[in-house]
């Protein structure tokens, strides 16, 4: 049976008319909407109305009046939540609903009904049924050429975002649903605007740009609009950069009694006491909160109830309570968890759902973790131990879970630069002890790992998960066309110097955005859930760890770094205090690097020499000469050419060959590459051809000599566009780009990959290329400046091309991490083709490139490491390639044996003769 009839018939059963009712059903709506239509109605006569429609309502239409009882369902919603019923107008809305698919009337008819209950459900804290409602009310929309509520809608869903945790999005969102404000003027668009302002700059200040949401706030203050409202978020701004005093000073200056009486209010001001060190006044303000609490009688779970006992926690912890504040902390977290409710201290949610508390979730689990290991270093009681160690990794799993539910790269990575400073609290504390029992070790090194590169784990799964789920053509066809025309529009936004221009490109940017979110949240109706790697599947990427690889790790911790060696199956772990290690020095080292000093005798620095033998004393003695490195940097250390380390009595290159990568998570360990010459796809686009547009950029007349090793496809000059790289990448295997980059560590977006400039639309912006799906690649090699360089992620690393070819499919990188020079790049290319053609490792060929380089008397000029460091590998781990020498050695020796057999019977029937 057809769903829509069953549906009547389901709606028909349980509201079955009374015989004669009809008429005066419709007589009642007229008197009811009349009421609802008053320019100046009383309580009593909202009152009214919403009994009439309530009696109504109770039954079922007549065919001729549904769409009446439709209109009739949503103006009695509006009503009930004038008046706070949201739980009631939410019912409201869901019977226009049902009423208009009962009698399968227009969906033009329940868009407002969409959209108001999207909202209502979300004032619920039902997050999964709002977006849903929200995405209908988005899809009428897109059919109706009438009168809609867009800018309505795009904050309706810039708030969904924004709660949620995804800042990023929920900005594009914002300035999307202001963008529909006509500028015709009135009271209406002024509190429009004053809305959309105020949210974005509060998903600013979350974003830590505290600078441009202050800007933001101060110039609402002028509007006169709920100004205390305003001074709140202000006040919560300056708390974010812990600026208490501040805080305080906007704080005083709300006037209505009504707001310093309420929840928000209140724990702004015990937050600043706290920050302040003023317990006593923190002490005094909790009480009057605790008594807000009781005369308010909250029956549901509410945030600022979870703000509270987060408070209250930090309050028992400063005060060295530390039993109280686990308490305070376990009953925030019930708070602010959906539906986690057990009260046990040592229980912790196994499941998790995207709600409007996540981030002030994981913050709670944090403090209750921290607060258990604190008692189990007071008491040495193992069950403190235990309770820490389940929090945090109850907390990682809501981190994770979170980032899987984003839909965006730069939301992820700012999430992983979030939580990083749980994970440094939770090593430091394994590190803390003198007696580090493996176990610990083992667990500092996980948790390590996992807070590395998080996003970049993630968006590959997601991206495994797209190319095996059943999407529809002609939603990946959508993607497609998205995806070029957001990365046009950024190159023409890239281009443009008239701010006219630029401010309608930014619309249309972010108008495009948000329609790519849409499509993407459509698509995951297709895709599979899979859960990221677990502590089982982390045991497992080390057992598969090849015996001639050491893998060496860096963590930056807040005042110490700390190491990890992994080496034939035994992981061992240092910490070294940063005030052992000159940090400042070391940065200035690699800008010194970067100037590329030319003909200069290199002399290895003190505090280099120093540095590295904190590094490798004890670890590298029993390595053999040529056992590869895996070398995984954090934080600051990322970025630094370990190679041009001192060790032994020259760099650490002529030791080891060495390959970087960005988290152990990462590691899958491959079969040899089977390098052929004749398989490199090969792009120099400024080698021979001037381009027909300008693009500033200069020529590389020395990029063809690169592509001339190859037997496989070359495109040279104008036969060098990004039309023909999307189309050769889908199918490389091994790819060589010889050419122009640049990297923006203030716009990652910016930084781009040049083709040949037949038009302004040459970059290939790291975004789009990220986007793509490039399955057979195994190996690119980017011979241009800056592709490992971007701005820097605590958690992630660089935000660089190199990774957003890594993020398209590539398994290993060529990478540089400055500018590089024209005949270094050529001759490190060559030689690296050269050797890996014949039977080497990735990382054997380049450290063999390095070498040759170092010994050649006519590239003497370029010795110094600035040269040739800045050139690395990224990615993962092949299997070394047996030599063959062992058969034919054999082969030798039983030769010798079959000679010496038959010369000695020759000999023995010579005699016998």
């Amino acid at each position: 049976m057809p769903r829509k009839i069953l549906s009547f018939l389901i709606f028909c059963f349980f509201f079955a008319p009374f015989e004669g009712f009809a008429f005066q059903s419709v007589q009642k709506l007229k008197e009811a909407n009349r009421l609802y239509n008053l320019a100046s109605p009383t309580e009593e006569d909202d009152q009214r109305a919403i009994a009439i429609y309530q009696e109504v309502l109770q039954y079922a239409p007549e065919v001729e009046d549904a769409e009446e009882y439709v209109l009739a369902s949503e103006r009695l919603g509006n009503l009930l939540l004038v008046y706070g019923n949201t739980e009631e107008g939410s019912s409201a809305y869901r019977k226009a609903i049902q009423i208009a698919r009962a009698y399968r009337l227009p969906d033009s008819l329940i868009y407002n009904s969409h959209l108001y209950l999207g909202e209502s459900l979300f004032s619920l804290s039902k997050l999964d049924s709002s977006i849903y409602h929200l995405n209908q009310a988005e899809r009428i929309q897109s059919s109706l050429t009438g009168a809609t509520q867009e800018e309505r809608l795009f904050n309706a869903l810039g708030v969904y975002y924004f709660e949620t945790g995804n800042y990023y999005r929920s900005i594009a969102y914002f300035s999307r649903a202001e963008s529909y404000i006509s500028g015709a003027g009135g009271e209406y668009e002024r509190y429009a605007r004053y809305s959309f302002l105020s949210n974005k700059a509060s998903a600013l200040y979350h974003l830590e740009q505290y600078d441009s949401a202050r800007r933001i706030y101060e110039k609402l203050l002028d509007w006169d609009i709920n100004t205390d409202q305003v001074n709140l978020n202000l006040a919560n701004t300056f708390l974010k950069e812990e600026n208490s005093q501040n805080a305080l000073s906007v704080l005083d200056r709300v006037d209505s009694e009504e707001v310093r009486s309420s929840l928000s209010y209140l724990n702004l001001l015990t937050k600043a006491y706290l920050q302040n060190d003023n317990q006593q006044l923190a002490h005094q303000n909790l009480k009057r909160t605790s008594d807000v609490l009781d005369s308010l009688g909250l029956r549901r779970k509410n945030y600022q109830k979870g703000v509270y006992y987060g408070l209250l926690g930090q309050y028992h912890e400063q005060k060295g309570d530390l039993n109280r504040a686990l308490k305070s902390y376990h009953q925030g977290i019930i708070e602010l968890h959906p539906t986690f409710t057990n009260s046990d201290l040592f229980s912790n949610p196994e499941n998790f759902e995207l709600g409007m508390s996540s981030i002030s979730l994981f913050e709670m689990q944090a403090f209750k973790a921290k607060a258990a290991w604190k008692l189990y270093a007071e008491s040495g009681d193992l069950q403190w131990y235990s309770l820490g160690k389940e929090t945090y990794q109850s907390a990682f799993e809501l981190a994770n879970y979170i980032g899987q539910k984003f839909d965006n790269d730069e939301a992820r990575v700012f999430l992983g630069d979030q939580v990083l400073s749980a994970y440094r609290e939770g090593i430091a504390f394994l590190f803390s002890y003198s007696d580090l029992a493996v176990d610990r070790i083992q667990l500092a090194f996980e948790w390590a790992e996992q807070s590395k590169a998080n996003a970049l784990r993630i968006n590959k799964n997601r991206q495994v998960q797209r190319a095996e789920a059943a999407i529809p053509l002609a939603m990946r066809e959508e993607e497609n066309n998205l995806l070029y025309a957001i990365s046009r529009v950024y190159e023409e936004l890239f281009s443009s110097e008239n701010p006219e221009r630029q401010e309608e490109l930014e619309d249309k940017y972010n108008e495009l955005q948000v329609s790519l979110s849409r499509l993407r949240e459509k698509q995951n109706d297709f895709l599979v859930e899979t859960n990221l790697e677990t502590s089982q599947n982390f045991n497992s990427i080390l057992e598969g760890i090849p015996d001639d690889l050491t893998i060496l790790s860096f963590f930056e911790g807040k005042s110490r770094l700390y190491l990890f060696k992994f080496y034939q199956g035994v992981l061992e772990g240092k910490q070294v205090d940063f005030d052992y290690l000159d940090l400042k020095k070391l940065s200035q080292w690699r800008v010194e690097m970067q100037k590329l000093p030319a003909g200069v005798r290199y002399q290895t620095p003190e505090y280099l020499i120093s540095f590295s033998s904190l590094l490798f004393k004890d670890w590298t003695d029993n390595l053999r000469k040529d056992a590869r490195l895996m070398i995984i940097p954090h934080g600051r250390f990322g970025g630094l050419p370990f190679e041009a380390f001192p060790y032994q009595e020259g760099f650490l290159i002529e030791e080891h060959p060495v390959i970087y990568q960005l988290s152990a998570f990462q590691i899958v360990p491959s079969e040899n590459l089977k390098f052929k010459l004749d398989e490199v796809v090969g792009f120099a686009p400024f080698s021979v051809d001037e381009p027909a547009y300008s693009s500033e950029l200069d020529m590389l007349y020395g990029s063809a000599e690169e592509l001339s090793q190859f037997s496989g496809k070359q495109y040279l000059g104008r036969e060098a566009t990004i039309a023909r790289f999307m189309e050769q990448c889908q199918n490389a295997r091994f790819l060589h780009l010889a050419t122009h980059a640049k990297a923006f560590p203030d716009d990652p977006d910016a930084s781009f990959i040049a083709f040949y400039p037949e038009n302004q639309n040459f970059r290939l912006f790291s975004k789009e290329l990220s986007f793509q799906q490039f399955d057979n690649l195994e190996l690119v090699y980017l011979s241009a400046c800056e592709t490992g360089g971007g701005q820097l992620s605590e958690s992630e690393g660089a935000i660089s091309l190199a990774r957003s070819f890594m993020l398209a499919g590539s398994k290993q990188v060529v990478t540089t991490l400055w500018l590089t020079e024209d005949r270094v790049a050529s001759y490190l290319s060559q030689k690296f083709y050269k050797r890996l053609a014949s039977g080497q490792t990735a990382s054997q060929a380049l450290q063999t490139a390095k070498l040759e380089l170092l010994s050649d008397p006519e590239m003497a000029q370029f010795r110094h490491p600035a040269f040739w460091s800045n050139t690395i590998l990224i990615g993962q781990v092949e299997k070394e390639r047996r030599s063959n020498s062992w058969f034919w050695g054999l082969g030798i020796v039983i030769s010798l044996i079959v000679i010496f057999y038959l010369g000695r019977r020759k000999k023995e029937y010579s005699l016998s003769n």
